[in-house]
């Protein structure tokens, strides 16, 4: 039984409320130690400007003490029911497995998108030079899918706009992602390109193209480091760059360039927030096996021809 179109929306609208807290920063504890620190505070001074009012009656003396223990009352609540605010947005935080699988179902649903919009089956895909699956890493940190399904390559990175949290494992995590699928078949290579909102389950920005292996002219890698003000390097210095970004581009005759940008781990520095690290797709891998494809069904075209 299909869910109708409201129940679609109210699944994707509960589904983001969860989802979203895992990239809402949770409140520093050390917070929560001043809040109680300060109560505490104006509990002591409250007491003893009591005490001295009653047993000593110096008003005087206390009079300064009950104001201490007014502002510390009121800064101490108002520094709680903060806390308590942002610890209601940012939990209970989804697990970092719970994400990765979220992760893997979409782009799996992702390239069974891209085997349906090209009319194609797993079984018409040549996939003779694959050495590599985009997902075992997933897989490896959350539960594996079926081993014997024949699946399309994949590429993915983050999204531009993506919201990012580094997980309790130290690893980086998006709420949005780029998608390419290359489906290589014995008579054309096709490619789907989608945007994933991990947070929704939506797709957007789809686009799919399929070309004759003779059409295809090149594959292009960029790779550009992270853009600075020339004014702010000084004079004398090397500065290596912080973030490599890497880009995969499948130029065909028609001038059509369907491209994908990936962001590759680097050894980043101080700089980098708790030393979190970013796991991606080995781009290379992807680059290799589409090259000998288009290498074997050129060359075999080319001995049909003869």
């Amino acid at each position: 039984m299909t869910m109708n179109q409201t129940e679609v929306e109210k699944h994707a609208d509960e589904r983001k409320k969860r989802l979203l807290k895992y990239f809402i920063e949770a409140p520093d504890p050390h917070q929560l130690n001043v809040a109680i620190a300060l109560l505490v505070t104006a509990a002591c001074l409250a007491g003893g400007a009591w005490a001295i009012t009653d047993v000593l009656a110096l008003w005087i003396v206390a009079y300064p003490a009950f104001v201490l223990a007014f502002f510390a009352t009121t800064t101490g609540i108002d520094r709680l029911v903060r806390y308590r605010r942002q610890y209601r947005k940012s939990h209970p935080r989804p697990p970092d497995n719970e994400m990765d699988l979220l992760l893997g179902d979409e782009i799996t649903r992702a390239q069974s998108t891209a085997l349906e919009n090209l009319e194609i089956t797993s079984d018409d895909l040549d996939l003779t030079g694959q050495e590599w699956d985009p997902l075992a890493e997933l897989e490896a940190r959350s539960s594996p899918r079926d081993p014997s399904r024949r699946r399309p390559l994949v590429v993915f990175s983050p999204d531009d706009d993506a919201r990012a949290e580094v997980g309790r494992d130290g690893l980086w995590r998006f709420s949005d992602y780029r998608v390419m699928v290359i489906c290589p078949t014995h008579f054309s290579l096709g490619i789907y390109l989608c945007t994933i909102d991990i947070l929704t389950g939506a797709m957007r920005h789809e686009n799919t193209y399929e070309y004759h292996y003779d059409d295809v002219v090149a594959i292009l890698t960029n790779t550009v480091g992270e853009e600075k003000d020339p004014s702010l390097v000084p004079d004398g210095k090397v500065h290596f760059a912080r973030t490599v970004r890497r880009e995969l581009q499948i130029v065909a005759s028609s001038g059509d360039c369907p491209k994908i940008p990936v962001v590759v781990r680097v050894n980043s520095g101080s700089n980098e927030p708790t030393g979190a690290a970013v796991e991606w797709p080995e781009i290379e891998n992807v680059i290799a096996s589409v090259r000998r494809v288009l290498r074997d069904r050129k060359n075999s075209a080319h001995f049909e021809r003869l």
